[in-house]
């Protein structure tokens, strides 16, 4: 079982479907570096300290009723710590079509930056923001991933 031949070499040159993986894998790695970074020591801590909020295309807290919509095909999901510097947004679009979504209105304003769409092949131009209660385009089947930051901390 310790072979040397064409049974078990692997060929490590990368296609360009692999080059597009790696390039998107990296881009993940350091938007979950920098978002862990900004975090308290204790992040993910239960309690009181962390939190995971779920929201409609609206901004609005999803309710038990659009939960259990089988055609609720966007969700949106805001996550950090109150020790935190930035929160984490990310929107899952399950639909076919582009859809407006209103970033989630917070306790305070904030500035949502998008770092990653699962729709683009490069990755968007910096400085592509919304503020708390405006709207951005999801594209159709993606998940977009957000950095948030409170306004007064900018």
């Amino acid at each position: 079982y310790c072979q040397d031949n064409e049974l078990t070499w692997l060929d490590w040159s990368l296609d360009e479907s692999a080059q597009n993986m790696l390039i998107s894998t990296k881009r993940l790695l350091r938007i979950r570096r920098d978002f862990l970074a900004n975090q308290s020591s204790s992040y993910p801590a239960r309690g009181e300290t962390s939190y995971l909020h779920w929201y409609n295309t609206a901004g609005e807290p999803m309710t038990v009723d659009q939960w259990r919509d089988p055609a609720q095909r966007v969700v949106t999901v805001r996550f950090g710590s109150a020790g935190g510097l930035l929160d984490g947004l990310v929107v899952i679009n399950g639909s076919s079509q582009d859809i407006d979504v209103t970033m989630p209105h917070a306790e305070d304003p904030r500035s949502f930056e998008l770092r990653m769409s699962t729709a683009d092949v490069v990755p968007p131009a910096k400085g592509l923001q919304w503020e708390s209660g405006s709207t951005a385009t999801v594209p159709g089947l993606s998940i977009s991933i957000f950095r948030s930051e409170g306004l007064d901390r900018k």
